[in-house]
């Protein structure tokens, strides 16, 4: 067992997969999306319901997932956002505003329960991704728009990212994916958070 030297640590013990096991959601065949774009988000997106796959679409978006989560394990001390200082205090956000582990450790302990990484093992934190709703869903990127929580099983070292129109809103935005790293935080800080966010 050893701590946790910066957030790459953690990274290197995660194990990213789609959630071939939850139950289908009648939106997740992969079947090709019609015409339903209505909305003007990033270029990138523009043409996203037109005539892609949902598999693809999906894929597109856990891959988005892991590059926010591995941006948010790196940064450093808490999102800036007028709840965490808040919830927090002002002395203690302050203090801890360039901590580089900060995030890395308190992602581990809310996975795990513990500070500390087993490096003797194979066993890897698992982050599975599920996904939900309209593919085609047409959301403007900063639209309030919320996330569904995170499934934690415990004391597994296993969660599930459900991948819904809030989420996906929330990846939407690109990097550095300031809106999903304040929601992220909300969650590991307190499940009951993120909902006010």
């Amino acid at each position: 067992m050893e701590p946790l030297q910066d957030g790459g640590d953690l990274i290197n013990y995660i194990e990213f997969r789609s959630d071939e096991a939850h139950e289908q959601d009648p939106m997740s065949g992969d079947g090709v999306i019609g015409t339903q774009h209505s909305g003007t988000v990033e270029s990138i997106f523009k043409e996203l319901a037109i005539g892609m796959r949902r598999s693809d679409i999906d894929s597109m978006f856990e891959e988005l997932a892991q590059e926010a989560i591995k941006m948010y394990l790196r940064g450093r001390g808490h999102p800036e956002h007028v709840v965490f200082r808040d919830i927090i205090g002002e002395a203690t956000f302050e203090h801890e505003r360039q901590d580089t582990l900060l995030r890395s450790q308190m992602f581990l302990r809310w996975m795990t329960g513990k500070d500390v990484i087993q490096h003797d093992s194979n066993a890897r934190l698992q982050i599975f991704f599920s996904h939900r709703g309209d593919r085609g869903c047409s959301v403007h990127a900063g639209a309030p728009f919320p996330a569904s929580p995170i499934r934690v099983t415990a004391p597994t070292a296993r969660c599930t990212f459900i991948i819904d129109e809030g989420l996906r809103n929330l990846l939407r935005q690109a990097p550095p994916f300031c809106s999903f790293q304040t929601w992220l935080h909300g969650v590991v800080l307190d499940p009951n958070v993120y909902d006010v966010l």
